[in-house]
């Protein structure tokens, strides 16, 4: 293939061969970068986990906060209940 050449081929048969062997390895380093991210992928949701468990942090903490203020407004009633009777 070219090495490291200085100058591209003049016969366009020529140019024509190395321009489709650029394409062959072109497309077979994004072949193997795609591998390479999926595997990373795999690796990363085994170590950190999947992103539903931060859904699920996220989840638990809206419920921790809407009890958190419906004891507030709980708190409320009674006094108000109190002063009525």
């Amino acid at each position: 293939m070219l090495d490291a050449p200085k100058t591209l081929p003049s016969d366009p048969e020529d140019l024509r061969e190395t321009a489709e062997g650029l394409l062959d390895l072109v497309k077979s380093q994004a072949l193997r970068i795609a591998k390479l991210e999926h595997q990373l992928a795999g690796h990363n949701r085994h170590r950190f986990g999947s992103k539903s468990e931060s859904l699920d942090q996220l989840q638990l903490r809206l419920e921790e906060e809407e009890t958190a203020a419906a004891q507030v407004v709980g708190e409320d009633v009674p006094d108000g209940d109190a002063e009525g009777q």
